[in-house]
């Protein structure tokens, strides 16, 4: 990725924005919405839901490269979320992020090495970096 990239990206690989399809799972309004709207601003495709319980049948579920998901979800935490993805999806790389907790989630998700745990105080330059530093990996 070029510093000169349409989005100024300066993570530097080989995914462009508009190569990156992320889904997106979180309930909160505001944060879902403001996230979905910059990355997509930047060109990211962006399949965004308030809930696991929203997503289509997972055979109806277009491949993504990177899970951006609230740990906190209703009816589900983010981890059972995940696994419940990952039999139609394995290995998808993912950010879980929480308002709280995050150590505690971190412990939960040491042996997932394609899983990084974020603050929902995290800058968006900070979240697309980290998501391109997930499909590079």
């Amino acid at each position: 990725m070029a510093p000169d990239s349409p989005c100024g990206c300066r993570a530097k690989g080989k995914w462009e924005c508009d190569d990156i399809v992320i889904l997106l799972v979180d309930d909160e309004p505001t944060f879902r919405e403001s996230l979905a709207e910059n990355l997509r601003m930047d060109g990211h495709g962006v399949l965004e839901f308030g809930c696991p319980a929203e997503l289509p049948p997972p055979n109806n579920l277009p491949a993504v490269h990177v899970v951006v998901a609230d740990y906190e979800t209703p009816g589900v935490d983010g981890l059972v979320f995940l696994d419940q993805l990952g039999i139609h999806q394995p290995v998808v790389p993912t950010i879980l992020v929480s308002t709280h907790r995050v150590r505690v989630i971190e412990d939960r998700v040491r042996d997932r090495p394609a899983v990084c745990v974020a603050h929902k105080q995290i800058d968006y330059d900070k979240i697309h970096t980290l998501i391109h530093r997930l499909v590079e990996s």
